[in-house]
């Protein structure tokens, strides 16, 4: 996935920590994001602000119920600004 773009809807932050939805239709993706795997190039975005930064996957899970049931919710850390 070198190079790909993914835009991803932010459902939380808390200080460093970001979570992120990916659709189940994207479980390659989602496979390929493992605990640990580091993520050089993150552009965040918001209405306010737009800065480059770098960080790690440090949680994943499944949404088990409801209407996104079988998307996957991958936690990052972000660790710095580029």
């Amino acid at each position: 996935f070198n190079g790909e773009v993914l835009e991803t809807d932010v459902i939380s932050q808390l200080g460093s920590l970001v979570s992120v939805l990916i659709p189940a239709r994207r479980g390659d993706l989602a496979g390929a994001l493992r605990i640990g795997k580091r993520l050089d190039r993150i552009q965040c975005y918001s209405s306010i602000t737009f800065f480059m930064a770098r960080g790690i996957v440090s949680r994943k899970s499944t949404v088990e119920i409801g209407p996104r049931q079988g998307d996957y919710i991958i936690d990052i850390t972000i660790e710095g600004e580029e």
